[in-house]
């Protein structure tokens, strides 16, 4: 699920969100080792029988735009963007790996810390007014 908001304060003051919610991806677990002739053998769960933990992510931003005169060369416009606000490290994949007899579990994330963003825009030509 994507929830996009827009509000607009003024002509030039825009704010914007995005919400991104997704449930967590099947996946087949191991769920235990057996031994045979002293070679370990793992044991996995039905197929896709467990989920990885679930994706929440909110981005924010902020539009300013410049001088709003019809007939002007260049437009531009300042954003202010912070991806992934709440800073939560959202699984993209679960790895599983044999060590002393023991399995265990390691959680891949991507990009797990806000990051925050500058852009100066520019446009060329009249402005689109309302």
């Amino acid at each position: 699920m994507n929830t996009v908001i827009i509000y607009h304060f003024s002509r030039r003051i825009i704010v914007s969100s995005i919400i991104t919610y997704q449930t967590g991806r099947p996946v087949t677990y191991p769920v235990s080792i057996y031994y045979i002739n002293g070679i370990p053998y793992v044991d996995y769960s039905n197929r896709n029988e467990y989920r990885i933990p679930d994706y929440f992510r909110l981005d924010l931003s902020l539009t300013i735009e410049g001088n709003l005169r019809r007939n002007k060369f260049l437009h531009s416009s300042f954003i202010f963007n912070l991806y992934n606000v709440t800073g939560r490290e959202n699984p993209y994949s679960v790895y599983f790996k044999l060590e002393d007899g023991k399995i265990k579990s390691y959680q891949y994330s991507v990009i797990g810390v806000p990051i925050f963003m500058i852009t100066w825009l520019f446009k060329l030509g009249n402005y689109a007014s309302d």
